[in-house]
């Protein structure tokens, strides 16, 4: 049934990879946004400031919540991280926006070659899978014995399959992304 598919297997797996770094720095990007755009409406709170303050609300959340987990850390762990992360940033503001946006660049260029890797491989199964259905119908199609193509003929046989594959083909592309 699949017998074709098993030379795609490892491409599947990277397009699958492609898929997940995508939407991973895709998330952290957007996630990196809120923090800018908070030292761009309050100038004198730096990052390294609304760093600290992320791992104060994870250590107390208060109003009688349990501290969170954070990416399977508990939640002074993940608070220790913050805040080393806030000690490493340089002290000038200007200097932490800027870095901010420069690891938002970086994530979003990762993203866009994970996206890459993603519809490149789902473009190459896709091309693969119409040629195989191409020729396997076509086969069949000029195999048919004259009484089956009765007023037809095979050029109308052959280009029903073409539509009808064209028509699988966009399935696949909406399948594999």
């Amino acid at each position: 049934a699949c017998r074709g598919w098993g030379r795609f297997r490892g491409l599947l797996w990277l397009g699958g990879l492609g898929a997940v770094v995508w939407a991973a720095s895709f998330g952290a990007g957007i996630g990196m946004l809120l923090p800018v755009l908070r030292s761009l409406s309050e100038p004198e709170k730096r990052l390294s400031d609304y760093l600290v303050d992320e791992a104060d609300k994870l250590v107390s959340p208060g109003d009688g919540e349990e501290p969170a987990s954070f990416w399977g850390m508990d939640a002074e762990t993940a608070a220790g991280w913050l805040r080393a992360a806030a000690d490493a940033l340089p002290a000038d503001a200007y200097v932490q926006f800027l870095l901010a946006l420069g690891v938002i660049l970086v994530l979003t260029l990762i993203g866009s070659t994970g996206r890459f890797v993603q519809s490149a491989g789902a473009e190459s199964m896709t091309i693969y899978a119409t040629r195989v259905w191409r020729q396997r119908l076509y086969r069949r199609v000029i195999a048919m014995p004259m009484a089956g193509l009765s007023g037809h003929g095979e050029s109308d046989a052959i280009s029903r399959t073409i539509t009808d594959v064209n028509t699988m083909t966009q399935g696949y592309r909406v399948l594999l992304g």
